[in-house]
């Protein structure tokens, strides 16, 4: 295996990233669209639909900043393991690579999480990291219902 299919690994996992990132817009999109011709739905299931969606933020909240570090202790593992066995070491080098396209994804589904009420991006310009309130309809962080 030379350098030279190394990197036609890593431009196949690029476009393929965009590729799937693309799909994924396009879907977010149809998906907000949709919701708009739902029928009303009743407090309960208003509540449900927000703890989910903050059970998501969370999640995405926690990932994203622990993806970093852990793709750099990821590589040191896997490196010193291919290195301990005598493997090749380009087989490692694709699959550290192939972590970033996924901290890609991690990273935009954070950044463009939608708000549970409006479903416009919840973040703005002026709290990039850890906004208080939605940037669009200023409903607050962890709310539960649409009317606090």
């Amino acid at each position: 295996m030379g350098f030279e299919n190394i990197w036609t690994w890593i431009f196949i996992l690029g476009v393929g990233a965009m590729v799937s990132l693309g799909y994924y817009v396009v879907k977010r999109i149809e998906a907000a669209e949709s919701r708009r011709f739902l029928l009303p739905e009743s407090e309960e299931e208003a509540r449900a639909r927000y703890k989910a969606a903050w059970r998501r933020y969370r999640r995405l909240r926690v990932e994203f900043p622990l993806l970093i570090p852990g793709w750099f202790v990821f590589s040191m593992l896997l490196g010193g393991i291919f290195r301990l066995f005598g493997w090749n070491q380009n087989v490692a080098m694709v699959f550290v690579v192939a972590c970033i396209p996924y901290m890609s994804f991690v990273g935009f589904q954070w950044t463009f999480w939608q708000c549970p009420r409006c479903g416009k991006a919840f973040k703005g310009i002026s709290y990039l990291f850890f906004p208080k309130h939605c940037h669009n309809c200023n409903l607050p962080m962890w709310a539960e219902s649409p009317d606090e």
